[in-house]
């Protein structure tokens, strides 16, 4: 059964955004969101906490304010930067029963085994956010699906275990609480944001999700429905505002402007000599990339291609820059609802706190999805993002 009511928070290194969902039992409304500039964060992870607290308290207030006066529940952590790492081990047990059937407990067994597995060193200072079991073998012998009822003396898995450095966990936490809430969850933002941005489609046939955050960028990648790697780069939009900054010798601000397209085509600065800078940062965040899909096995054979979002995706060339260094389609994430008068949103700037959300409001206890299985995208299975925002926005 889901709760009532359920609040996620995405804590991002220019804004803290936070979304309140309700459920009355026929749908899932927003019941409020507030956002606040970030303070004490730096590459997406908390450098003070009592600055970044001031921000988690400033968001939160609006929500308060729409919930009118109703005491707010346990919130859950949308949690990226670059201390989190997706790792894949894999591990083998013994079938247990006598009639040598694969039981849940035999899957709970090899599960419990690929983190004990794990080396003693990465373990100790990271706490894994999500398991997704990829492969199960039964007496060397490849499985498609679940191996529960099968019968055989040996279980393997292999299993991509999302991990975020512990101590990054614990000063979000803190945070939260030193804000003067309490913290029901956590689940990783890229996970969060690729349940909210990619269709079922494209994570079966295999897709990339690259989000360029202001001072990270993620990327995910999908495979049979399923996340099969995760990876976070030091590097993001604000490294393309300082080399354009730099290269035409001209203020940070108006670089900024200049980068998502506002000052583009003044006469002052050589249109030229601009998309050369910009080119070539672009270059270099896609050559990272490559390097992580061609690690992976996956250069240039994900059918459905990239997806990009978050702030660097407004640059106008991305696509195109995008297509030339990975080859592989790609697409943006450009949608913007109507907030009344509060303006315009970008869907992809709050899927972090709108999947966090939604992970808490589900009480499944299963681990693997991040966004829990159940809950998919909300009620409202077969729906694209976009048109759930549109249909609950207040």
């Amino acid at each position: 059964m889901s709760k009532h009511v359920s609040i996620g928070i995405d804590i991002g290194t220019h804004f803290t955004r936070a979304v309140c969902l309700q459920d009355n039992g026929t749908n899932i409304r927003i019941a409020g969101v507030g956002l606040a500039e970030s303070k004490g964060v730096r590459h997406g992870y908390i450098t003070n906490i009592p600055e970044a607290a001031k921000s988690i308290r400033a968001a939160l207030k609006h929500i308060e304010k729409s919930m009118a006066g109703i005491k707010l529940p346990p919130i859950c952590i949308s949690i990226g930067g670059v201390g989190l790492s997706g790792n894949i081990f894999q591990s083998s047990v013994p079938i247990s029963r006598t009639e040598l059937e694969v039981s849940d407990k035999d899957v709970a067994k090899v599960s419990d085994h690929a983190r004990s597995d794990m080396p003693q060193a990465f373990a100790v200072n990271r706490r894994v956010l999500h398991s997704f079991p990829l492969q199960y073998k039964v007496d060397g012998r490849v499985i498609p699906g679940k191996p529960h009822g099968l019968r055989g003396s040996k279980l393997e898995s292999r299993t991509l275990f999302i991990t975020c450095l512990a101590h990054h966990v614990n000063d979000a936490i803190e945070a939260i609480e030193t804000a003067g809430y309490e913290v029901d969850d956590i689940t990783s933002s890229p996970i969060a944001r690729g349940n909210l941005l990619l269709t079922k489609a494209e994570k079966i046939a295999g897709v990339a999700l690259i989000d360029i955050g202001s001072e990270t960028t993620s990327l995910v990648v999908y495979e049979n429905g399923l996340p099969i790697s995760l990876e976070v780069f030091n590097t993001g939009s604000n490294d393309i505002t300082n080399d354009i900054a730099l290269g035409l010798k001209i203020s940070l601000p108006e670089a900024e402007e200049i980068k998502r397209g506002i000052g583009i085509g003044r006469s002052d600065h050589p249109q030229k000599k601009l998309n050369d800078v910009i080119a070539k940062r672009l270059s270099s965040i896609f050559e990272l990339i490559e390097g992580h899909l061609k690690k992976i096995g996956k250069s240039g054979l994900l059918p459905a291609g990239v997806v990009l979002s978050g702030g660097g995706a407004e640059i106008t060339t991305i696509e195109s820059a995008a297509k030339a260094h990975l080859r592989l389609p790609a697409r943006r994430i450009e949608e913007r609802v109507d907030n009344g008068s509060r303006g315009q949103m970008k869907t992809s700037e709050w899927a972090g706190a709108y999947g966090a959300a939604m992970f808490s409001m589900s009480n499944d206890d299963e681990e693997s999805f991040g966004l829990k299985r159940t809950l998919a995208l909300g009620k409202q299975t077969g729906k694209n993002f976009l048109e759930w925002i549109k249909q609950f926005l207040p």
